[in-house]
Order: structure tokens, then sequence, then C-alpha cells
């Protein structure tokens, strides 16, 4: 939540629990991320908006670990 977004080309904004909105489906962007120290990070990579629907988010994986034996 501290961090701000800054998207090349302007447009597309990141809210607070992190949902982007306001791309335009076929425009490529880039971002660079400010901490609030200040520090920017390189821009990502460039990516292109291919759909507006925001993906499912995937259920949390469940881990089951067995004990080691000395047998």
């Amino acid at each position: 939540a501290a961090n701000t977004y800054d998207f090349s080309p302007a447009g597309p904004t990141v809210s607070a629990a992190g949902v982007i909105t306001g791309g335009m489906i076929g425009t490529a962007y880039t971002v660079k991320a400010t901490n609030a120290s200040g520090c920017i990070s390189a821009a990502s990579n460039s990516f292109t908006v291919i759909s507006l629907t925001q993906l499912a988010t995937p259920v949390t994986p469940v881990v089951s670990t067995t004990a080691a034996t000395c047998s």
C-alpha cells in the first residue's frame, strides 16, 4: 500500500488493495514502482493488456509434511 506506480504511457492506476484499473486493451505498458523511501525501481518489461477482466485469485495451497524417521 505504501508503494506508488508510474505507468508509461500514463493511464492505469493501482489502488491500495493492489487492483489495477484504467488500462487499454492492446496498449503496451511499462511500470516503475516507488517505495515510501523514494527508491524507484527499474522499468518493467513491456506488457500488453489483453483483457480488462480480473483473473481469479488462485486458492491458497495446502502443504503437508511427514516427519522424518530414522528406522
